[in-house]
């Protein structure tokens, strides 16, 4: 039973953090040590339950997170790219622009222009 009740935890810790980074990700600041200090975990045993629960780190859910919605600003809006980035929690346009290309083959430009006014696409990483 002390192993089920270990793992019931372990989730719970996973799963209050995925809640606290959809709710914060647009914040340059978002760290797994910010998390830690607002929901009162271990930084080891967050990272590991988090890892363990979603198959992915901590910073590369929000980098995700980050880069889903804003592929979805970009389809349905015309703001710059640079306001995009800092909208979503990129501190820095290049390094979105960089990231952005990394993960869907094109640059913000060229991805919003191929894809505008697609709707109707959702992954488990767009913020609603």
């Amino acid at each position: 039973m002390e192993k089920k009740t270990r793992k019931t935890e372990s989730d719970l810790a996973a799963v209050q953090t995925e809640e606290y980074a959809r709710a914060h990700f647009a914040d340059q600041d978002l760290s797994l040590g910010k998390v830690c200090e607002a929901l009162h975990y271990n930084y080891g045993y967050l990272s590991a339950a988090f890892k363990r629960r979603y198959g992915l780190s901590f910073s590369e859910f929000v980098s995700e997170l980050r880069l889903t919605h804003a592929a979805r600003l970009l389809t349905n809006g015309e703001a710059p790219v640079s306001e995009v980035a800092k909208s979503v929690g990129f501190k820095d346009a290049l390094y979105f622009s960089k990231s952005f290309h990394r993960r869907y083959g094109l640059s913000p430009t060229e991805y919003r222009e191929k894809h505008m006014g697609e709707q109707g696409w959702y992954s488990r990483f767009y913020v609603t």
